[in-house]
């Protein structure tokens, strides 16, 4: 994964997207951003199949690719806080919510057909998505960033705990949850 920050601030929208990936996503870890974009197009390829009623085959195989591609990512992520020395408390937390979307994703699939709708498991995902990238992976970031500059990972983590949440995304994020629960 790569390790260059990313600045580009664009939005990037098309005319089904209920997803819209936007300035506020961006971790400034290019494959990590990269990586988001792609599980954002994913979800918003589940979205455009569902608005056109496509045969359960093809809905799917798109949810197989982009649970494919979530581990995929989960293991870049956690490759990448291992490499750049985050605190182990960290990696294993992120590591827990990883396992724990990907256990919750089983077994909604798990359930019998019809039991779950495509709509309520879309919703599951984007919020989940969003959420997790506007809390835990900014704080992996940020936690990046700060060990890069020198300061040492327990410090960084340390830090990163004690710091106050910006109340803008605080409220959106547990409108989401309400939402969507």
């Amino acid at each position: 994964m790569a390790r260059s920050s990313s600045t580009t601030a664009t939005t990037e929208r098309h005319p089904v997207d209920a997803f819209v990936w936007d300035q506020r996503f961006v971790t400034g870890e290019s494959g990590v951003d990269d990586e988001h974009r792609e599980l954002v197009r994913l979800t918003n390829s589940l979205i455009e199949l569902q608005s056109k009623y496509a045969a359960a085959e093809t809905v799917q195989e798109t949810l197989d690719q982009l649970i494919a591609y979530a581990a995929l990512h989960f293991t870049n992520e956690e490759a990448l806080m291992r490499s750049d020395g985050c605190d182990p408390r960290f990696i294993d937390q992120h590591a827990c919510v990883h396992r724990s979307f990907a256990e919750q994703v089983s077994k909604l699939r798990a359930l019998p057909a019809g039991s779950v709708s495509l709509e309520n498991l879309i919703n599951y995902l984007t919020a989940w998505l969003a959420q997790h990238i506007l809390g835990m992976d900014q704080s992996m970031a940020r936690q990046i960033a700060a060990i890069r500059r020198g300061i040492p990972p327990d410090e960084a983590y340390v830090r990163e705990n004690e710091r106050q949440s910006d109340p803008a995304t605080s409220s959106m994020l547990d409108a989401m949850a309400a939402l969507y629960r």
